[in-house]
């Protein structure tokens, strides 16, 4: 079920590429353009027919120069509801990368473990290069308007400056020095899928970063019977995130993709609305 909408998901996101051509050069974005898709695409690919919301926040904070009510408005109901499960179910970056280990796995089983430190480094990354940069220097900086975009998103590097690059040669390449930086990021992470799950995930999406901070407080939670569970471990076996989710079922790691519910021996696994906290009934 879980890659059905992975895949409706990611057609609908990419739909300007995939059928665009085929509809007379018709362009969904169009009409979808403005939409705010909590997943990691970027809106400056001729391909994606959303909008994205890091791209959103930038510009709003460092062009508009007021608050980006919507993009976060959406990001934080979103989180609100039911955390990262976007992440696991909608994101087409996490699709692709779900798409890489399975057949990855079919070479050789062995892979590495993220330290749990190196984890933060997406925080670092949203907070300095998507807040605070456009917030406080986008208005008198113009580096500082789109920061994480112009020199840090991998994404855009591979969906946007590579194929420029490959169609029209260097020439296409923005000549800031600066730039290369995101090739380097696109490099590292691209290798790291031969030895990590999710490295894109792990190591460097601001979207995880924000939608994470919700699975503690979010309206739908997951949810481990301690007292059945085993620690078979076969959750962090299937988890995309590399998790065990019986120490931490609100990880801010967690995307919510239940393949831990679906392997879980003993069921000890469960998703669904939080139950509430009970008063204490008063002493008689």
């Amino acid at each position: 079920m879980r890659t059905w909408i992975q895949s409706a998901f990611f057609v609908f996101i990419y739909f300007d590429g995939l059928f665009g051509r085929f509809l007379g050069g018709a362009r969904l974005s169009r009409v979808t353009g403005y939409v705010c898709v909590p997943g990691y695409q970027c809106s400056a690919c001729d391909w994606v027919s959303v909008g994205c919301p890091i791209g959103m926040l930038q510009y709003v904070m460092s062009r508009l120069r007021f608050f980006p009510f919507y993009a976060a408005g959406v990001l934080a109901s979103v989180g609100l509801l039911v955390g990262a499960m976007p992440c696991g179910w909608v994101c087409p970056v996490g699709f692709a990368q779900d798409i890489v280990w399975r057949l990855r796995q079919k070479l050789f089983k062995r892979f590495r473990h993220v330290p749990d430190g190196l984890r933060s480094l997406k925080i670092a990354v949203l907070v300095v290069f998507v807040l605070a940069l456009p917030a406080f220097l986008g208005g008198s900086r113009p580096w500082a308007e789109n920061p994480y975009c112009d020199y840090l998103c991998p994404i855009g590097a591979a969906t946007v400056a590579v194929p420029a690059a490959a169609r029209h040669g260097l020439d296409a390449v923005n000549p800031d020095p600066w730039t290369w930086i995101r090739y380097g990021v696109l490099g590292v992470l691209v290798l790291l899928l031969l030895f990590v799950k999710r490295p894109v995930c792990t190591l460097f999406c601001p979207i995880l970063a924000v939608l994470g901070r919700f699975n503690r407080v979010s309206l739908y939670r997951m949810r481990v019977d301690r007292d059945a569970c085993v620690e078979c471990d076969r959750c962090r076996t299937v988890c995309p995130m590399d998790l065990r989710i019986f120490e931490d079922p609100d990880s801010p790691e967690c995307v919510r993709c239940l393949r831990c519910r679906d392997v879980c021996p003993r069921a000890c696994v469960t998703f669904g609305r939080a139950a509430r906290r009970r008063s204490p009934e008063p002493a008689r």
